[in-house]
């Protein structure tokens, strides 16, 4: 939902958002920091400055340009759940469009959507005709019921909104207009109360335990507060349950503990990292012990090259590592397409041709067309897939991820937008051994 600012409101919003960014990295007036520094300074502090800081005071100034909320979408037709996906880190996206005109901010837009990587996987869902289990920890608030309208307008009936004893969350986005570049200032969640974990805990096993071939979609981290097994401990009872697992992550300093503890105790049948996050596991692991964005860089060049050699040796390192507990990875780059990569089998696909917008919610979307593409095709994720069932996952999920790229804000892409790029741009196919 998109509210557009004619020049005085961009001049008097612009000015108050300046002023909240200074008190957040405590800065002269006269003095100048970079977007990437201040992405960087923000994700330093704890989540009570934060709070205290910046998320409170940005949201008194924007919430008076809060958009109506949308009608409940529904066509009457109980879609097919193919997914089951709890929700521990929703809220309110608030994307701001930016320029920097010499060194002047100046807001040009703010796109307001339901957020969180679970969220989008759901509305992605139900855009393609199907529907899943979503529930989310929640809160009470003015923020947390602008979200549950977000929600419902998205066409999202949770399973169980959970009371967290607080209000909800926004996730603010400084959208740089020049390139594109997405700068999110997300706070870190202070740890939810027991009974909330415990609830939405019960909650998620429930679901699992229904009989189903739905699949497990876990987003980001677990409830705040939770044991760092959390994850792994719910991916074996999925799996036990015959369900597949898969594992969006979005990676931050203080998930270390959470992932090698998926490595070494949990069970995913998918992993999904863009190539920071993928060489960000390299370094949980040790198996690659150098700076990250360094590496990533040499392993994007590569595959600009066409040289998969190394990225497919170190993510099977990685498998191997830690007994085949991942069995398959879909790892992003970008403009430079996806490699899919088993113990036996890689492909690699590149990206169609559009016009950037905002990448935020692509990979939730290519998710989504994984799990689409699998019920069609009834291609049972628990598998050693051949690899013309790779090929065609990876394609679901390029396809999807990059239709919602190309529309303004988290806007999430529908199946027609998905099959007219589909139709209108093809992508080159490698299969690797």
């Amino acid at each position: 939902m998109r509210v557009n600012f004619e020049t005085h409101q961009s001049a008097h919003f612009s000015q108050k958002l300046s002023e909240v960014l200074r008190k957040v990295l405590l800065l002269p007036t006269q003095e100048k920091v970079s977007l990437e520094d201040l992405e960087e300074i923000f994700h330093k502090f704890p989540p009570p400055l934060q709070t205290s800081r910046f998320s409170n005071p940005l949201w008194n100034i924007i919430s008076p340009h809060l958009p109506q909320l949308p009608e409940l979408k529904t066509n009457g037709v109980e879609a097919p759940s193919i997914a089951i996906i709890p929700d521990f880190k929703g809220g309110v996206d608030v994307i701001m469009q930016i320029n920097l005109d010499e060194d002047t901010l100046k807001v040009e837009a703010i796109d307001f959507e339901k957020g969180g990587l679970a969220a989008n996987t759901t509305e992605s869902l139900i855009k393609m005709g199907y529907s899943a289990r979503f529930f989310s920890i929640h809160g009470k608030g003015d923020i947390a019921d602008f979200h549950e309208g977000l929600l419902r307008g998205a066409g999202i009936n949770p399973v169980r909104l959970i009371d967290s004893g607080r209000d909800a969350y926004i996730h603010p986005c400084l959208l740089r207009s020049s390139d594109r570049q997405e700068f999110w200032l997300v706070q870190n969640r202070e740890a939810f109360p027991r009974h909330v974990i415990e609830e939405s805990t019960d909650i998620l096993k429930s679901e699992l335990g229904k009989d189903s071939s739905e699949a497990l979609i876990l987003s980001a981290t677990p409830p705040s507060g939770a044991s760092s097994d959390y994850f792994a401990n719910i991916s074996r009872i999925a799996r036990a349950n015959n369900k597949p697992v898969i594992f969006n992550p979005k990676q931050y300093d203080y998930t270390k503990d959470i992932s090698l503890y998926l490595f070494i105790k949990g069970k995913l049948d998918i992993l999904k990292p863009n190539v920071i996050e993928f060489v960000q596991f390299l370094k949980y692991t040790n198996i690659y012990p150098g700076d990250e964005k360094d590496k990533a860089r040499e392993l994007k060049r590569e595959m600009k090259s066409k040289d998969y050699e190394q990225t497919i040796a170190l993510a099977r390192q990685l498998m191997k590592e830690y007994n085949y507990s991942v069995r398959m990875m879909f790892i992003t780059f970008s403009e430079e397409g996806l490699i899919i990569v088993t113990p036996t089998n890689a492909v690699h696909i590149s990206v169609p041709k559009i016009k950037l917008e905002c990448s935020s919610g692509a990979g939730d979307s290519g998710i989504a067309g994984i799990l689409a593409e699998a019920h069609e095709q009834k291609i049972d994720l628990r598998n050693d897939l051949h690899p013309n069932d790779l090929i065609e996952l990876g394609q679901a999920f390029n396809y999807a991820a990059t239709a919602t790229a190309s529309l303004p804000g988290n806007n999430i892409a529908s199946k027609d937008e998905i099959n007219k790029l589909r139709s209108r741009e093809k992508v080159e196919i490698r299969v690797i051994q």
